[in-house]
């Protein structure tokens, strides 16, 4: 029995995980760029009492099976805003910015002109273009698709988009903001930069709120076994007291 209710408590931890991966949805739904998350429970594989087994002799508690998340990469629809410095990538690349500990990733295109005249993007971190930071004097610029920034007809720098490799893990850090440990290469020439627009987030507030019904009402069936089993204990102990 003591396997059942391990079992029984993974059960109820994925379904934990899950409604804050759908909080967080639910939450950037609004969010320029914002990929929502899926989360994925974790497969067994094999025998349950091998896995808990596993677990255990790997320091793993049963408790920490929970889910996996994964990126939605789908793209959101676009949103005419009429602002220079509002970009919208089409296709599978990704702004490229000065993190402090290295490249970081986004495609909330709501850039910025900072006071020292620095390109800036979610959290104020700089913008690459083809060898450093991209600086401008004014804001009043043309990007065009390939992501050349011209002022006037001055060609001022170009935006180093980013098609991160396949089987890259983005990891959310918020604001739109990702790390990603695969290796980047250039965006593929299908990607294109589109003026005066941002990406809206890719999250239907509709389903999403029908994934929260969904993982509610598996919890509720969860926490129903855990009381089954209360009362079957409790009944034992009594029979027990009896004799």
């Amino acid at each position: 029995m003591p396997e059942t209710l391990a079992i029984v408590e993974m059960g109820m931890r994925a379904e934990m995980d899950r409604l804050g991966v759908i909080s967080h949805n639910l939450a950037n739904a609004s969010t320029p760029g914002f990929r929502r998350e899926i989360a994925i429970a974790r497969p067994f594989g094999g025998q349950l009492t091998a896995r808990l087994e596993g677990l255990v002799a790997s320091g793993i508690s049963p408790l920490d099976a929970g889910i996996a998340r994964v990126t939605d990469d789908r793209p959101g629809s676009l949103q005419h805003t009429g602002n220079p410095l509002d970009i919208a990538i089409e296709g599978p690349g990704y702004l490229t910015l000065v993190g402090p500990e290295g490249a970081l990733y986004s495609r909330r295109g709501a850039l910025q002109l900072a006071a020292n005249g620095q390109l800036t993007g979610p959290m104020g971190l700089p913008v690459m273009g083809r060898s450093r930071p991209v600086q401008l004097d004014s804001a009043s610029v043309r990007i065009d698709e390939t992501g050349a920034i011209w002022d006037g007809d001055v060609h001022v720098d170009d935006l180093a988009i980013s098609e991160l490799a396949a089987g890259s893990d983005l990891e959310p850090l918020g604001g739109g903001v990702y790390a990603a440990p695969g290796v980047e290469r250039e965006a593929s020439a299908s990607t294109r930069i589109r003026q005066h627009h941002l990406e809206g987030a890719n999250v239907s507030v509709m389903r999403e709120m029908v994934l929260l019904m969904e993982t509610m009402r598996r919890f509720e069936a969860i926490q129903n076994v855990v009381k089954s089993y209360d009362d079957v204990t409790e009944q034992a102990l009594r029979t027990i007291g009896d004799l």
